[in-house]
């Protein structure tokens, strides 16, 4: 009894701890409880810290559907938007970046990720995780060079670095997992290297059309290995180092 008394005080201090550190310290994890730390819902799927600026938030939201249902057909993610306006807001949750999204439930903006291409960038990520497990976490289906780029390709990023050849970008295919990723971008090299994976996602569309890229990312949802799915693709293995690389965008037909 003593024991089992000994245990129940235990794990009674655990959950204090973990329940003060929830609220005492800032990060993502808020976005389970974003009430909590000053957020207004004005949606379901969306919480603001400033709701004067609500219809604006929504449109870029829409938008956003609106260019991902022309790429991905019929959207299946339905993740919450966490809008930070303010600096304070963003740093309370934990945004470092311009945005993040977390697994296809949350993607949560900072003040400079409040725009037509974040957002759109951010809901690629979402619908593509979506196809996916809380596990690819750890162990992504979709490496995270494809992930980066495709977001990329679909919201038409043209702040990036993209180079001449194949050869110049296939170093990122050795990012696969977050780690991989965050351990090379950094605040200076990003261009580079999110352009090096924005490249190698456009010559797949050209040498297999965008009916290879559709069709590369729906065998993987369906259990294929990437790297498998990839080569498997008529013209798209990549290597031949010297072929160069032609952004073109794909004529999106989706409905």
């Amino acid at each position: 009894m003593h024991s089992l008394n000994r245990i129940f005080r235990g794990l009674t201090l655990i959950s204090i701890a973990a329940g003060l550190m929830y609220f005492a310290l800032p990060g993502q994890h808020r976005a389970l409880t974003p009430q909590l730390f000053g957020l207004t819902q004005v949606q379901p799927n969306l919480f603001i810290d400033d709701v004067s600026r609500s219809a604006q938030a929504l449109d870029l939201i829409a938008q956003a559907d609106r260019t991902n249902r022309a790429f991905f057909g019929p959207l299946e993610a339905t993740p919450t938007f966490l809008f930070c306006y303010s600096v304070e807001c963003a740093d309370d949750f934990g945004i470092h970046t311009s945005g993040l999204t977390l697994r296809d439930r949350f993607i949560l903006l900072s003040p400079q990720g409040i725009n037509p291409m974040i957002v759109t960038h951010e809901r690629a990520h979402a619908e593509l995780h979506g196809f996916g497990s809380w596990v690819d976490y750890f162990d992504p289906i979709y490496p995270m060079w494809f992930d980066e780029g495709l977001a990329s390709f679909i919201s038409a990023d043209s702040r990036l670095m993209i180079p001449q050849t194949v050869g110049e970008a296939i170093w990122t295919t050795d990012l696969h997992t977050w780690r991989d990723w965050g351990a090379v971008v950094t605040r200076e090299n990003w261009p580079q290297v999110y352009g090096a994976s924005l490249g190698l996602v456009t010559d797949i569309i050209d040498q297999s059309g965008c009916s290879g890229l559709y069709k590369l990312i729906q065998d993987v949802r369906n259990g294929a290995d990437f790297d498998v799915a990839l080569d498997e693709l008529p013209g798209t293995a990549l290597d031949r180092m010297d072929r160069k690389l032609h952004v073109k965008p794909c004529l999106f037909t989706r409905s």
